[in-house]
């Protein structure tokens, strides 16, 4: 066992072999991926066993006991969690249970379910618990959720990942205080049923299927873009100002604009898209899927009257061939 700045057994060390055998300490080790005590109060010590710190790929001579080594590698978002979940099992007298990252050290992030016990005494407390690593685990659950909002035929986000996305996009502009604003964009493709019927639903698809490539490609990695059936889209964009957002869309509108080349015949598509403004504010609320649809569907309507190809929103119109204001 690790002793860290200790000569000899580290204290808690000792303690744990009060309460558990040898042989059941040794165990632990083998079942689980490590045996750790952590000091309830402020700013506590803790100490984990050898297994513990080589499931992160670590030699024991690498890692410090105690919990700054251990708040250092863990997920950002992780930390507090962890803290939170310890205080309320302190408080209420239930198991701590939590699942948190750390990261390994050739950089890889760890999935570590840690479940324990409190054990108080005369001024003090104490956390006994252990580690399982369950990376398999959640990565499986994470692949299953991906299967849950993602399109089959498109693989972008369906109608329960939109809504997930325009929920994190508008907590992401509240947080930013006014920095930034939320903007979605009801896309849709224009003379795409004669594409259906000129040339048969499969051909339909595989356009489908590179208009989201191409979406994809003129999108920033912040952006989000999903499809809501047929041939309508939604993309989502966090933008300073409405200028950005129609220069973005204006490059994917252009990005998605383009023929489309098969092996015996040329398809010509372009798209025509309705921009509105995510909030939360009661006087202007669209804050849902649904009340982005029913905000943007009659502009996506007068912009297709006015002429295809266009971009268009209740301060501005973006007419055919012309750059974003």
């Amino acid at each position: 066992m690790t002793s860290g700045q200790y000569e000899g057994p580290h204290p808690f060390e000792i303690e744990l072999k009060t309460l558990v055998s040898e042989q059941l300490l040794e165990f632990f080790d083998t079942a689980f991926n490590g045996v750790w005590i952590w000091d309830m109060q402020d700013d506590g010590d803790a100490w984990v066993t050898n297994a513990f710190i080589e499931t992160f790929g670590y030699s024991v001579s690498e890692v410090p006991q105690g919990t700054r080594f251990w708040k250092a590698i863990c997920h950002p978002d992780d930390w507090h969690k962890a803290v939170d979940e310890a205080v309320a099992a302190h408080k209420n007298h239930t198991p701590y249970d939590v699942t948190v990252r750390f990261r390994h050290k050739r950089g890889h992030w760890v999935w570590t379910r840690a479940k324990g016990q409190v054990r108080c005494g005369e001024g003090d407390c104490r956390m006994f618990g252990v580690a399982i690593d369950v990376t398999e685990i959640m990565k499986m659950a994470q692949k299953l959720e991906e299967q849950n909002v993602r399109d089959p035929l498109t693989n972008l986000l369906n109608r329960r990942g939109l809504e997930t996305a325009i929920q994190k996009a508008i907590a992401h502009s509240d947080r930013s205080e006014g920095a930034t604003k939320t903007y979605a964009a009801f896309i849709d493709l224009d003379n795409f049923k004669e594409v259906n019927s000129q040339h048969g639903h499969a051909v339909g698809d595989e356009v489908l299927e590179q208009t989201a490539l191409r979406m994809r490609g003129a999108l920033r990695i912040t952006d989000e873009c999903g499809r809501v059936g047929g041939d309508e889209f939604i993309a989502i964009v966090t933008c300073r100002n409405r200028r950005e957002a129609e220069i973005v869309l204006g490059r994917l509108r252009a990005g998605v604009s383009r023929s489309f080349e098969f092996q015996d015949h040329t398809v010509d598509i372009s798209c025509s898209a309705a921009l509105v403004r995510l909030s939360r504010e009661p006087e202007r609320k669209c804050a849902t899927l649904e009340e982005v649809i029913k905000a943007a569907a009659p502009l996506l309507l007068e912009g297709k009257s006015l002429g295809k190809n266009r971009l268009i929103s209740p301060e501005s119109i973006v007419p055919k061939g012309v750059a974003s204001r």
